[in-house]
């Protein structure tokens, strides 16, 4: 998605191991330069009293898909069921039901008086059965960019009960790489912790970079009329436009939801592309999507400036 060119010490790293001629296969579990970095750094950032084993605790995979593909073949048996928040990542239905699993969905509630979505924590724990074998958890979530209170996080965590194992990932793709650049990501995790560019580490830097994006972004649609989610994670902001006035041959006499024919008709006339956020959600509940798509910061600002002027002549219902 970011359409600019990679930080000068992620291009020296991959040169730097390429020199080398680290081209040989890494350990099964990954390389053990990368594996140390990557304890080390969960280690520090969680709090761990006890720090995480980096031989038998990380395991390196080509991308968070890769990873959640190989955890649910391995954890869930046809039969069992996998608890799924929604809106949800589009893969994660999929790879459940690729293992024989069946999903359980149980949608976030959206606060109108914060704009935030949040846990529906009742409806969670009484969607845990004798059948319940894994619950997907990420934080920051995919796809709202929302950040769970501790406490929500704790109560979860009693109604699991140790009983069904979670998955969670960290939207960073930075540690889970191919075999041969192993090397190189290890370099680039360790850099990745020291100043830069006057910040404390590279993470605050980005940080910083994407918080005034959003800011940026979420004014303008904001003075447009557009409601928005402000994403307390990840690069992506929810906007709901269930006010805009779309034309009605994109509507199809109210036969297409209200986000898909938005972002058709955005992307046709406006030449702004977003995602319609029902995509996010299963048949059933797919209506809670509707009114919402979701627009991706992570651009240059050329690209930000640009989409912003021609969304200006967007119009509201009367």
């Amino acid at each position: 998605f970011p359409d600019w060119p990679c930080d000068a010490f992620v291009k020296d790293a991959a040169k730097i191991a390429i020199d080398a001629d680290v081209n040989q296969y890494a350990r099964p579990g990954g390389h053990l330069r990368l594996v140390r970095e990557v304890a080390k750094h969960y280690t520090t950032s969680l709090a761990r009293p006890v720090p995480i084993e980096p031989t038998t605790e990380v395991a390196i995979g080509v991308g968070a898909s890769e990873i959640m593909y190989s955890a649910m073949m391995g954890l869930v048996n046809p039969g069992d069921e996998v608890i799924l928040i929604e809106p949800a990542f589009d893969i994660y239905a999929s790879q459940v039901q690729m293992a024989g699993g069946v999903c359980v969905f149980v949608p976030l509630t959206f606060n109108e008086s914060t704009s935030q979505f949040e846990l529906d924590l009742p409806a969670m724990e009484a969607a845990f059965t004798s059948k319940t074998r894994v619950l997907v958890v990420n934080s920051p979530h995919n796809p709202t960019g929302t950040v769970f209170p501790k406490q929500d996080l704790e109560q979860l965590a009693s109604v699991v009960k140790w009983c069904v194992p979670t998955l969670s990932h960290v939207e960073y793709r930075v540690d889970l790489v191919a075999a041969p650049l192993q090397e190189a990501v290890a370099t680039m995790l360790k850099k990745a912790v020291r100043p830069f560019e006057s910040f404390s580490s590279y993470y605050a830097y980005l940080g910083d970079k994407y918080l005034k994006k959003r800011d940026w972004l979420a004014a303008a649609l904001t003075a447009l009329g557009i409601p928005v989610v402000l994403a307390q994670g990840g690069t992506f902001l929810f906007a709901d436009v269930s006010r805009v006035a779309v034309p009605a041959s994109y509507l199809d006499d109210g036969n297409t939801p209200k986000d898909y024919a938005f972002c058709r008709w955005l992307t046709i006339e406006k030449q702004v592309t977003t995602i319609p956020t029902s995509a996010f959600y299963s048949h059933t509940n797919k209506a809670n999507g509707h009114c919402f798509v979701r627009f991706a910061y992570c651009k240059s600002d050329v690209s930000l400036a640009l989409a912003i002027e021609r969304l200006q002549s967007i119009q509201l219902l009367e």
